[in-house]
């Protein structure tokens, strides 16, 4: 199969079936690089994935090869933790720290 760009909760990576797992960061889509092209990672908005031969909404990233010793890592949390570009993991903790102060 190869690489397709994979949508992993809010962000968008580059994704490796041979290895299962990210082969880049978990980008925002304003950080998306252009070689992406708009048509893979408007696919990868609505199908979950950019991929043409797996079914719409895929979660590629709740099986993956990612953590150490090839293991899985369980949490969208966690994956964003190890893989998350800076950018992401800020919005992240504007978005946690917004809803803290909404309580």
């Amino acid at each position: 199969m190869g690489r397709a760009i994979v949508k992993v909760g809010i962000g968008f990576c580059e994704w490796s079936t041979v290895v299962d797992a990210p082969i880049s960061e978990i980008l925002l889509r304003d950080e998306t690089p252009s070689e992406w092209t708009s048509e893979r990672v408007d696919r990868a908005e609505a199908r979950g994935h950019s991929f043409h031969c797996y079914p719409p909404d895929h979660e590629f990233w709740k099986d993956n090869r990612a953590g150490p010793r090839e293991g899985a890592i369980k949490t969208l949390g966690r994956m964003y933790a190890v893989f998350g570009s800076r950018k992401l993991k800020d919005a992240i903790k504007f978005d946690a720290a917004k809803k803290g102060r909404q309580r």
